[in-house]
């Protein structure tokens, strides 16, 4: 008997990983942080950058418009959500979710995008005071994210 087609189970798993290679080069960028000129809105940023894992909750990503998969993000505090960002959340988030040329100020615009289309705000304790990413909230931005600070709340948000 000759056998002309064996089906392996190797192509499924080769077609996720290739899917999501392409996802994350989608996202990559060739210049350092803050190394562009023009300044990104959080909109801009997010359609670039964000919209390929949150618009679908790719490797648990929390989706754009599901305000319960926001809500335990947020109340942790614009510089923790913010640091995360930064630093990334392994293994779905890579750093700055791969936007290299973003400023710090364009993550936090596109956080705050993402937060307003999912009707979602930061508690009244935890949202800096005036408009825009205070100096405290950078510094603490970064203390948190060197810390190997984690806005994934185990019980109620999938990590």
């Amino acid at each position: 008997m000759i056998v002309l087609h064996q089906p392996t189970r190797r192509l499924p798993t080769l077609h996720r990983l290739l899917g999501m290679f392409v996802l994350l080069l989608a996202g990559c960028g060739g210049e350092a942080p803050g190394a562009g000129s023009v300044v990104s809105t959080g909109e801009q940023v997010y359609q670039r950058y964000c919209f390929s894992c949150h618009a679908a909750g790719i490797a648990g990503a929390p989706k754009v418009g599901v305000a319960e998969q926001w809500r335990a993000r947020a109340a942790k505090g614009e510089a923790l959500l913010l640091a995360s960002t930064i630093a990334g959340i392994p293994p779905g988030m890579p750093p700055r979710g791969l936007c290299n040329s973003c400023s710090d100020e364009e993550l936090q615009a596109a956080v705050a995008f993402m937060l307003a289309a999912s009707e979602v705000a930061y508690p009244a304790s935890a949202a800096p005071e005036g408009a825009g990413a205070s100096a405290g909230a950078a510094a603490s931005a970064g203390a948190a994210a060197s810390a190997g600070a984690d806005v994934r709340d185990a019980g109620t948000v999938p990590p």
